[in-house]
């Protein structure tokens, strides 16, 4: 599912943003230029109106309602709702961009990426460059390491903001972290390229972050997927 949609052209891919408070807000404007935004869905009517009034989109007030609509959707609620969210989406075969943290603790995190890999959807883990700051570079090839040896290596992304920093965007793409964001001069940005692209990395790419919500009997669902298979 993700091949296909990275084989579409931006403007075919269908979005939707899940959250448009201030954050949200920001995806919602992104998509809008980028992509066919569908829609942004928000609990709170005023608000998610007045947003897709300006990114010239529909409102919706549920999730749910997007299914066989969209290709992939930023979600941006509190940190609460995205496992369930994710989930529910994941199922239906969305492709999901979670907001960090991707969920309130690291069980649900993981059951994300296995519930990703069981629907063959990829979740991209963004990472901002203030978690660099106060972590550094290593964490982040650490915490790839044990994505890897937990998940296997293809089933999920990594987007990683370098800020201004042409090193660490050299370092990154050096160890191929799959997509890196780096503010910098045509000329510089020019340079780097040539290291992604012979690194297989996506430097600056068109899309931005997303958010998820509620989905009961997770767990019980996922075991059944799991019988059919061996069947």
């Amino acid at each position: 599912m993700f091949n296909d949609i990275m084989n579409k052209n931006f403007k075919n891919i269908r979005t939707a943003v899940i959250g448009v408070g201030s954050m949200g807000q920001n995806h919602a404007r992104i998509y809008s230029e980028i992509s066919d935004l569908v829609a942004v869905i928000d609990s709170n009517e005023i608000q998610g109106r007045e947003v897709a009034r300006r990114c010239n989109t529909k409102w919706l007030k549920n999730h749910e309602e997007l299914k066989n609509q969209v290709d992939a959707v930023s979600i941006a609620v509190p940190t609460k709702f995205h496992f369930d969210i994710a989930m529910d989406l994941a199922e239906a075969g969305v492709n999901i961009l979670v907001e960090k943290p991707m969920a309130s603790n690291v069980k649900e995190a993981e059951k994300i990426i296995l519930g990703s890999k069981t629907y063959k959807v990829k979740p991209i883990l963004h990472f901002k460059k203030y978690f660099l700051l106060g972590f550094g570079a290593e964490f982040i090839l650490t915490f790839q390491k044990i994505l890897i040896s937990k998940f296997g290596k293809s089933n999920f992304k990594l987007f990683v903001d370098c800020g201004s920093d042409k090193s660490l965007a050299i370092n990154m793409a050096n160890k191929k972290i799959n997509y890196l964001k780096l503010n910098a001069n045509s000329i510089l940005l020019s340079k780097i390229k040539n290291i992604t692209l012979k690194n297989r990395v996506l430097l600056n790419p068109d899309f931005n972050i997303v958010d998820c919500r509620n989905r009961k009997n997770i767990n019980l669902k996922l075991i059944k997927l799991h019988s059919k298979e061996k069947k």
